[in-house]
Parts: C-alpha cells; structure tokens; sequence
C-alpha cells in the first residue's frame, strides 16, 4: 500500500502523429517498456469528487486490480498530486480500505451520495525513464480510448512525471518539446473532454478559487502559491475555448490572465528580473485578444437585450461575425507554439529558485497586509462626484477597484477571523457598477471592435444604427453614475479587515 506519495507530473495533449515522432525525440530517448491497462473513473451525478480536485478509478491490469485515489495538493495542485493506491478484489471501489487521511476525506465529501462509473478508458502505454538535468522522469505514451456515457474520445497523451529531481528540470524538458497546436499542456480531465461535445459544455468552465496561504509563509513561497493558482485558473479553461469557444471560458482565461498580472506586479521582486519584460509582454499580449472575444460578446447580450432596440439586424449581424472571427482567432492563440511556451515559462518563473533574496525571504502576512493598503489607497483618495471624471479617469478607477478585490482574495486566508465581508461585498458592489459604465464605454466604441466591412455603405448604415442604439444610453449612463458614487460611498465605511 502506497503512503501518499507526492506525484509530480505534467500531461501533454498530442496528435497521434506527434506522439509517434516524440518517441524518437533526443530528450526522450530510452528503452521502454509496455503495458496495457484499462480504468474506471468513479464520481457522484453531481460531480463532487471532481469539484473537490479528487480523482477515484479502478485500474485494471494482467488480471490484477487496484483501486487509486489521487488529491491535489500543495504546494501547486496543478502538478502535485497526492496518491493513495490499494489492492481491489471486486469492481467497485471499497473506500473503507484507503488509509485516512483519504478515506475521511472521501466520506466527508461523498457524504450519502452514490458514486457510479462516468468514463472507462482502455489505454496502451510504452513507459521511458528519462534524464532532464539533475533529475529522473518517467515518460509515458499512452494511447487508446475513453467512453464517457455515449461520447467516445481518442487518447493520445505524452505524460511526464518527476521520479527524483526538482520540477523546474521538467519544466526545462517540456519547453524543449516541439510545443503548439498538435502538443498542449493540460490539466482536464478526461471525463471532462468528453463532456465538452455535449449539453454540460455550459457548466465545464473553473472560475477562479482563492489560494491556500499560511502566516508560516515568507513572500516566495506566497508567490509561488499565488502564481500557481493563477495559471491553474488559465490552464483549465483554455482548453474549453479551443475545442468549443464557449463565452465564458474565453471569461475565465481572460480573468486568469489579469489576475497573473496583478500577481506579477504584487511579486515583481520574485520574478527573474531578466524574464520580467517577455513574460509581462506575453500575459498582455495574450489578454488583449481574449479582451476583443470578450468585449464582444458583452456587446452582443447588450444588443440582444437592449429594450426597444429595433435596428436593422445587420447589426447583430456584424457583431456576431466579428465575434466569431474574434474567437477564432483566440482559439488560434491559445493553441499556437507561443503561447504554449508561454505557458511553461510562467510556471518555471513562478517555481524556479532565484536564491537568496531579502525580499522574498520576508514574512508573507506583513508584506500581504503593505499590499492591501497601496492597492486601497487610491480609491480612498478618489472624487467621490463620479460625475466630474473623465471616462478614462473612470476606467482607471475601475482597474484600480479590481486589483484590489483581487488582491484581497489572493491573501483573504492570511486573516482567517478578521471578518471582512461587508468590506469585500461593497467592494464587489463598486466594482459592478464601474463594470457596467465600462460596458457602456465598450460599445460606444463598438466599430473598432468590428471586422472591417468589405461594403462601405452598409458599413455606414452599421455605424448610423449603433449610433441610435448607443444616444439612448445617456440617460443610463447617468443613473449608474449615481449608483457607483453610492457604492463608492458605501464602501469607504467598510473596516479595512487586514488592519485587525
């Protein structure tokens, strides 16, 4: 029986063309061996032990089972994972024979639910033992089927897993992999793949979760628990825009990308100062076409919704061809070479050892609590007559609203009984409001946002109805002006709860 052992592995998605050539690859070089297996992945219809980060199967194998439970765990669930693995004599799982702490935590979560099999895979693996550095990996190509309901999906997987070492050197390994459309990284799992061709699509996008941190902490281990947690974020929902361009994992990825901006700029110390410009440049990049599929689709509920909205529907039209194309094109971005690179450069950034640094060797809550109060500072000092600022100094204000409220949940778990949550709802509050002025900005500059029409004259009967559309806003503009100078107001009395 395995002790929890600490698993340390990165899952890249190949073609099977690229898989085939990688097993030629210099840096995967090696004798191998091969095995067949097949496993049953084992969840409640609510999916609890997958919003739990908890993995259950059955692995079948020369006619022997087993029964695995696999939990992420810290300091970056994204790549550790804790494992548990126990002899089976039936077909389903025997939870009473997983040592604790797993099997407390699997009936605390399980509660009286029933679990049921959700997707079998029957894979083909040749396993290599590889060097990278100092370090020992196993790589594992593994291919075969998955069957998720009445959904059948290809596997075809290049699995990378630390055996001794550091994960910096697998890190370095996976970059000098030929990177791109036909090999990506990815953390879903592969029930959830399934799912995307089918109606759960709505409901497969991960919103953001708050980091785990501790006051034992000093600043580097916050940052690297904080920068994890970010790409996390990214990496399990850029996949989703790829395969479905669904709404709202384009929001999701755009979240996480401004949520690792502000990470870097809260922990600029902590990064490599010479990898500071291209990875800063490369977020931005990335983001500033995620915004475009964002905006848009902003645009198009506003449209949709827009009360005795009665232009022609060649605007929507338009919107909904630049929306397509724009997500496409952010499909195209996230699958390219550059940003996987990208990718793996932001994780060696946030998990590499810069040595000894005065900074990063300080105590994270003080360093945490010096944050809060830059970050809260501005929007204390702001005109409280919203009406006398100028769009742009409104957007500003916006920005200045959200990297506060992000910050505030990066480093909430620093002050556990502190209270705070009349601080972080008004503040929510703010942030809303100044969202839909932004909103507001966002289609007055509608036509920017637009492919360019090839005929200049509907172009120019798109441009007259917008503008009908966007004349009858003045009076909402107004009203939420006012309703954002009251939430500013409400907020500045909330008690600044990392002061306590």
């Amino acid at each position: 029986m395995k002790n929890a052992p600490v698993e340390i592995e990165i899952k890249l998605c190949a073609t099977p063309a690229m898989l085939a050539d990688l097993q030629s690859h210099p840096r995967l070089a090696g004798k191998g061996r091969s095995a067949q297996f097949i496993s049953t992945y084992f969840d409640t219809k609510d999916r609890l032990l997958e919003q739990a980060g908890v993995s259950l199967r059955i692995r079948s194998a020369s006619g022997k089972n087993e029964q695995t439970a696999k939990a992420m765990s810290l300091p970056c669930g994204t790549v550790h994972r804790e494992e548990w693995t126990t002899p089976l004599t039936g077909k389903l799982p025997q939870i009473e024979r997983f040592p604790d702490p797993i099997r407390a935590r699997l009936h605390h979560i399980l509660g009286l639910a029933t679990i049921a099999p959700t997707s079998i895979s029957q894979i083909k693996r040749l396993r290599r033992s590889v060097t990278a550095g100092d370090s020992v990996l196993e790589a594992d190509f593994d291919t075969g089927t998955l069957r998720a309901g009445d959904q059948v999906e290809t596997v075809c997987e290049l699995e990378l897993e630390l055996v001794e070492g550091r994960l910096p050197d697998l890190l370095l390994l996976a970059l000098d992999l030929p990177l791109g459309p036909d090999l990506q990284w990815s953390v879903v799992s592969k029930s959830k793949r399934c799912a995307w061709r089918s109606a759960a699509a709505d409901h497969l996008a991960r919103a953001a979760q708050p980091p785990v941190l501790s006051k034992a902490m000093n600043v580097a281990a916050g940052f690297r628990a904080i920068g994890w947690n970010c790409l996390y974020q990214l990496l399990a929902n850029y996949p989703l825009v790829i395969a479905t361009g669904h709404p709202e994992a384009v929001h999701q990825c755009r979240i996480a990308i401004r949520r690792m901006r502000i990470a870097f700029r809260i922990f600029r110390p902590c990064l490599p100062e010479a990898q500071r410009p291209r990875l800063n440049a490369g977020i931005k990049a990335a983001g500033r076409i995620l915004g475009r599929a964002r905006d848009l689709h902003v645009l198009q509920q506003r449209l949709r919704d827009a009360d005795g909205f009665a232009g022609s529907q060649a605007v929507l039209a338009a919107v909904e061809r630049a929306l397509a194309q724009a997500t496409h094109q952010a499909g195209d971005m996230l699958a390219s070479s550059a940003f996987q690179r990208l990718l793996f450069e932001t994780a060696h950034a946030i998990e590499v050892d810069h040595g000894p640094d005065q900074t990063g060797d300080g105590p994270l809550r003080p360093f945490a609590a010096d944050i809060l109060s830059q970050r809260h500072a501005p929007l204390l000092d702001a005109d409280p007559r919203l009406d006398r600022l100028s769009r742009r100094e409104i957007h500003r204000l916006r920005i200045q609203a959200k990297e506060l409220r992000y910050s505030c949940a990066f480093f909430r778990s620093l002050w556990p009984r502190s209270g705070g949550k009349t601080f972080t709802s008004r503040l929510e509050e703010l942030q809303d409001r100044l969202g839909r002025l932004h909103d507001l900005a966002v289609a007055s500059r509608a036509a920017d946002l637009l492919s360019p029409e090839s005929d200049p004259i509907l172009a120019a009967q798109i441009a007259a109805d917008l503008e009908c559309m966007l004349r009858a806003d003045g009076v909402n503009r107004k009203k939420l002006l006012r309703q954002a100078e009251d939430a500013l107001t409400d907020w500045r009395r909330a008690r600044r709860w990392w002061m306590a």
